[in-house]
């Protein structure tokens, strides 16, 4: 990305300013395998709650994989 697209979405003030800055930004891409589907589908019939907690944070792309039966499923595993 350019350095004044990088400064616009993340502004830095450093003080006192250095000579140079250098900023790069890092991307990351989470990939939902089939079987991390089928573990969290299998969870979740088992109502096994921990393995449901693991993929917490991916939750949403996997239960979209899923469908809404299985979403319902998952609202409840993670609010016990």
């Amino acid at each position: 990305m350019p350095s004044r697209a990088v400064d616009e979405i993340l502004p830095l003030r450093v003080d006192p300013p250095p000579s140079s800055t250098e900023r790069v930004f890092v991307g990351r891409i989470e990939l939902v395998t089939p079987d991390t589907i089928s573990s969290v589908k299998d969870a979740l019939a088992t109502g096994d709650s921990s393995t449901v907690d693991r993929y917490r944070r991916f939750l949403e792309p996997i239960l979209q994989r899923l469908g809404s039966n299985e979403a319902e499923k998952a609202r409840f595993a993670v609010c016990r």
